[in-house]
């Protein structure tokens, strides 16, 4: 008996010792430190109190591999480091390491810029200075210099493409091979900027020495850079990487050694290597990189917070991996994107993404210039972000992302055909309660014919279901508010409650633009919106077709609320060539005809958008009254006519315009010709009466050749009962002969006066 105690006893010591040490071990909690960086600090300090700080990037970098979970990296506020922060270790969850800053002022810079010294004298006013490190960029007082390029302003054009490889250009005169080794900076698409060297210049022809991404064409704008030959205009530098040798005409022919001059030579800021976890980046002012501000691959829970991104080359921020979290930063004039956030279940929230992407052909060469760019993004929520002044695409999203409570404010401001919200490989995405607005459409170097083309949310031409598009305000973009191009594959569109606003040519529209057949139907639904149109010119909402002659039900539209107060035709319908043909509706007629918004309604509120305060001139029109006669009136085409008549609800004469539906699309009632300004007010009044109701519109038709609208084509109603119409236009050419011209698409009668 006394034996089997003792046994017992034995384990249960044995039992305890094991306890209380595996608990020791598991409560022991990860020590961590502070770490200082300032001017005035020396790399041979400990680095481990404000009194005893290092001094620069490099000595943070070489005891990198000494960090441990929860240690801060700390960098004085107000003082200036260069260099690349390259951070090779880890954190752990609830212990991250963090690189930040200490003490008051303004946000520590870490910068990828040195200042060049030592300048001498080249030639006239061209200075130059060794420097060993290769310059990308030169800023001086905060201003971005230009490479050395010709022509100084402006740009050339080209005469033809030659394949994908270069184009012609018969204006360039130069002996062969000028060009060789030149870099060539060109507009290649409304939407695109690309960068190539030429390799070979002869009689005209420009090749590349790698092909573009879209093939070349006619009349696009392009210009060379980056030859010391090209040097000779104030704000021009170039490097010589060969010869480590940086030369500059400073503006105002200055002496560079009185400038404060920055020049941009270290491509990254902040560089994490591939996999790192669990760092925080905080409280600091990153300038100056040649590539990107941050830059990260493959990580887990990164976060960059309360910083400030200045003048990056390429990109402010550029996040892969998941659980990343972007929060409360401010970019700012990064030559390409603002952020890059491809990230999963992640947060990018609270910053503000300003200027960028303005400076034609600096940005990315095919694709670029853009403000947060989130398409492969995936479980991520973007809100209370501010992309305000955008080359291209302000945001940029896709697949099953939140989008919310945002705010995205001039967008294409440097390319076209893009929009304020660009979408694409969509499947769950959600846009929600955000302000999109004043998307204007650059076409400075596309050929002049192109048309101005920027939408507020733009669907692009792959993959898109499963989306939700609600609460959002969508004003003042150049061309449409939101452009839904139907891919045989969308699927499940949900368009509800969103405020659209005096978008110039309509506040929604439909396409099938980029379906590769006729597609009967579709299950969009488009509800509860409210389309509110500003001018003459737009509707509220139009359906276009062409891939047949028969209109695709588009989906479901119900409960919407139409309103213009100068023009009651709100919906139009389209029918692209070669078939052209165009009807506009009210909503009365829209709902009658095509059974669709059978519960919305139309503003009845209506007013002039012009009030007359004196008349300048008598009546341009001679016969306006057809008291006698209707002389001065023609009508086309064969089956037209037009008679003097009276008519018991018209004042004094009446002229009958009749067409009967032969010879062509539609008939024209055409005045004498009168002078007319550009830019100046005529006021039109008249009265008419139908047989029946139907529709007809009125226009300054022109005698120049290649023009023949002077100004705004209205489109008006007639019925069995007189009304009265009075408006104003405002012709866009001066004409010497333009005429007063109606006309109507269905055979009928009107009697006008």
């Amino acid at each position: 008996m006394a034996g089997k105690l003792f046994q017992s006893w034995k384990l249960y010591y044995f039992f305890l010792i094991s306890f209380v040490v595996f608990f020791i071990s598991t409560a022991n909690p990860v020590l961590s430190a502070d770490y200082y960086i300032s001017n005035d600090g020396s790399d041979g300090n400990n680095g481990t109190s404000i009194s005893t700080p290092w001094a620069t990037i490099a000595k943070v970098n070489s005891v990198m591999a000494s960090f441990a979970p929860g240690d801060k990296i700390l960098f004085r506020r107000g003082d200036t480091f260069f260099g690349q922060i390259t951070v090779s270790k880890s954190g752990l969850a609830g212990n991250e390491i963090t690189f930040g800053s200490y003490g008051a002022g303004e946000l520590p810079v870490i910068t990828g810029a040195n200042s060049p010294q030592n300048w001498i004298v080249h030639s006239g006013n061209i200075y130059k200075t060794t420097f060993t490190d290769t310059v990308s960029n030169l800023y001086v007082s905060g201003n971005i210099m230009n490479i050395a390029r010709f022509p100084n302003s402006g740009w050339l054009r080209t005469d033809f493409g030659i394949s994908n490889t270069g184009f012609n250009d018969a204006a360039l005169n130069q002996v062969n091979g000028y060009w060789n080794g030149a870099t060539c900076r060109i507009r290649t698409r409304d939407w695109s900027y690309e960068v190539k060297t030429v390799s070979n210049f002869s009689s005209g022809n420009v090749q590349f020495s790698s092909p573009v991404v879209n093939a070349l064409a006619f009349d696009y704008g392009y210009f060379f850079d980056n030859k010391l030959n090209l040097l000779d205009a104030e704000g021009e530098f170039f490097y010589d990487i060969p010869n480590q040798t940086l030369y500059f005409y400073a503006p105002g022919g200055a002496n560079p050694n009185t400038l404060q001059i920055q020049a941009t030579v270290s491509r990254f800021n902040v560089y994490l290597n591939p996999g790192v976890k669990f760092v925080i980046i905080e409280n600091l002012h990153l300038s100056h990189a040649k590539e990107k501000g941050v830059e990260e691959a493959n990580g887990t829970s990164i976060t960059v917070r309360n910083c400030r991104i200045s003048k990056s080359d390429k990109i402010g921020i550029r996040l892969y991996g998941t659980g990343h979290r972007i929060e409360n930063n401010i970019i700012e004039d990064a030559l390409d994107i603002g952020i890059t956030a491809q990230i999963f279940d992640g947060f990018v929230t609270g910053n503000t993404i300003r200027r960028t992407g303005l400076k034609p052909g600096y940005g990315g060469s095919s694709w670029g210039y853009i403000g947060l760019r989130a398409e492969s993004a995936t479980g991520t929520q973007m809100s209370y972000n501010i992309i305000d002044s955008t080359g291209y695409t302000g945001f940029r999203l896709g697949r099953n992302n939140i989008a919310e409570y945002n705010i995205v404010d001039y967008s294409c401001l440097t390319l076209n055909d893009g929009g304020g919200i660009a979408i694409d490989n969509v499947d769950g995405l959600q846009i929600r309660n955000n302000i999109i607005k004043n998307s204007i459409g650059n076409k400075e170097t596309a050929p002049p014919a192109n048309y101005n083309l920027s939408y507020g949310i733009y669907f692009r031409n792959t993959h898109i279901k499963n989306l939700i598009i609600s609460g959002n305000t969508i004003e003042h973009n150049r061309f449409v508010g939101i452009y839904v191009d139907n891919t045989n594959t969308l699927d499940n569109i949900q368009i509800r409650d969103n405020v659209l606003y005096n978008n110039p040519w309509t506040q929604i529209k439909f396409t099938d633009l980029s379906a590769s057949s006729y597609k009967p139907s579709y299950n969009t639904i488009c509800k509860g919106n409210i389309l509110y149109s500003l001018s003459w010119k737009q509707v509220g909402m139009e359906h276009q077709m062409f891939h047949s002659l028969t209109f695709s039900d588009y989906g479901n539209f119900d409960s919407n609320y139409y309103a213009n107060p100068y023009n009651e035709y709100v919906i139009r319908r389209m029918i692209m060539p070669p078939n052209y043909s165009s009807k506009e509706y009210r909503l009365a007629e829209w709902k009658s005809v095509v059974g669709e918004d059978l519960n919305s309604s139309y503003s009845q509120f209506s007013f002039d958008q012009y009030a007359v305060t004196d008349t300048l001139s008598s009546n341009y029109i001679t016969n306006p009254h057809f008291t006698d006669t209707i002389a001065g009136w023609t009508t086309w085409p064969s089956g037209s006519s037009i008679a003097k008549v009276t008519h018991p609800l018209l004042d004094g004469g009446a002229m009958r315009i009749r067409w009967n539906g032969i010879g062509f699309t539609e008939n024209l009632a055409i005045s004498n010709a009168f002078p007319t300004t550009k830019g100046s007010y005529y006021q039109v009044s008249m009265s008419v009466v139908g047989d029946q109701s139907g529709d007809f519109n009125v226009w300054g038709r022109s005698s120049l050749p290649q023009v023949y609208e002077m100004g705004l084509r209205r489109l008006y109603r007639f019925e069995p009962f007189r009304r009265d119409y009075s408006f104003i236009f405002k012709p866009d050419t001066t004409d010497p002969a333009t005429t007063f011209t109606t006309g109507m698409k269905l055979p009928d009668s009107l009697y006008y006066n």
